[in-house]
């Protein structure tokens, strides 16, 4: 591992610490106030559909400003409004800070996984990613951990001052200009160059994902779990997921995205179907369940993103741009769906989880087997310009 990735990856640990203390304190806190589940799942999508935005936007900001800069102003934009998220109680307001928490994230996602992907070839690009999504599942974790010793309303101000802590490796350490992207913006009709099933997938991703932050927390609070335990469980499912990216990684490397992709979806799907169908049984029952479902729901995205990058031709931050937003997309839809359903029946979430993990099941055993897809990749002025694929090894 270069100078360059041990920086970014020392970032996130710290900016992702921050983040997923949010993630469960965000819907704890709006339960506190006693909104209902489709009120928490609203702020969520709120958050998401800043996510989309920030996806749309990370192009333009990363050819002006170049990444580091991106990193820096956008991390002190989601402290700031986190702090100012305790202080309102008002669901409109909630709505439109959590849409600029979702935008600030997003583009610094679109940063962080367009300069991992500048570091990996084909033929190592699913074990990098792995490791770029472990330090992002080990940061959220590490803020599961820290909701045992401190109480709700202090928090927040914890969470917000670990992100400005994420300031300092980068600010200090890393180098960067702007980037010569050929385009200051991002072409939707892009997507249509990267793999249909790799998009899927991510959409999948997104919307199960997204789900679980917005009502895992609720789901544990409304089986009377306190503050500890609800983050007990929240740390479940990120360790689940944070244990199963390298050694999946490795197994795409080695046997091709396709097979271990489809296992994961299958062995997601029945884990699901389990938890909602067995929610009367003991809590270590659900967190064996909440670990199994993040060990194989999370590690989805960084699959589908390695599949997607090994053919593209699109550079590379329009390529993160497009996935992150197929990711956000999902993340909008599911909660509102699952938080719909959870107000009917209790193993609502998880239901939802396995429908949808059954829909990109039955689209991957339709597919036919395809090894590499090199689409041909009209060149105008108007759209980025495609630049070679990168061998080099991280």
């Amino acid at each position: 591992m270069n100078k360059a990735i041990a920086i970014l990856f020392a970032t996130l640990l710290l900016l992702l610490t921050g983040h997923g203390i949010q993630l469960s304190v965000l819907p704890l806190h709006a339960n506190s106030l006693g909104w209902s589940d489709l009120a928490i799942a609203l702020t969520a999508a709120g958050y998401f559909t800043g996510f989309i935005l920030g996806c749309i936007l990370a192009p333009k900001l990363l050819r002006s400003a170049g990444r580091i800069r991106v990193i820096i102003s956008l991390t002190g934009v989601y402290a700031g409004v986190l702090l100012l998220l305790q202080e309102s109680t008002s669901l409109p307001v909630w709505l439109l800070l959590r849409f600029f928490t979702g935008l600030s994230l997003a583009a610094i996602y679109a940063v962080a996984e367009s300069w991992v992907n500048d570091h990996a070839g084909n033929h190592n690009r699913a074990q990098l990613f792995s490791a770029y999504v472990l330090v992002v599942l080990v940061g959220m974790a590490a803020g599961q951990v820290l909701l045992s010793f401190f109480p709700l309303e202090t928090l927040f101000r914890v969470a917000a001052l670990l992100m400005l802590a994420a300031l300092v490796p980068v600010g200090l350490f890393g180098t960067d200009t702007a980037l010569e992207l050929g385009a200051n913006r991002l072409y939707l009709r892009n997507i249509r160059y990267l793999d249909a099933s790799a998009i899927i997938g991510i959409f999948a991703s997104g919307t199960v994902t997204g789900s679980l932050w917005a009502l895992a927390p609720v789901t544990g609070a409304d089986r009377g779990f306190s503050i500890s335990m609800v983050g007990m469980m929240m740390l479940t499912i990120t360790l689940g997921g944070a244990i199963a990216q390298v050694p999946l990684g490795r197994l795409a490397d080695a046997y091709g995205r396709q097979p271990v992709i489809l296992g994961v979806t299958a062995i997601c799907l029945v884990t699901a179907l389990w938890l909602g169908s067995n929610l009367w049984q003991g809590d270590y029952w659900l967190l064996a369940g909440m670990f199994v479902l993040g060990g194989t729901s999370l590690p989805l995205y960084s699959l589908c993103a390695a599949m997607a990058n090994d053919a593209t031709q699109l550079n590379r931050v329009e390529t993160a741009s497009l996935l992150l937003l197929a990711n956000g997309m999902g993340a909008v839809v599911g909660p509102l769906l699952s938080g719909a359903l959870a107000g009917v029946t209790q193993g609502g979430l998880f239901y939802f989880t396995a429908a949808v993990m059954s829909v990109y099941l039955l689209s991957l055993a339709r597919k036919r087997r395809q090894t590499s897809v090199v689409l041909e990749f009209p060149t105008t002025e108007s759209q980025a310009t495609p630049e070679p694929p990168l061998e080099r090894a991280a």
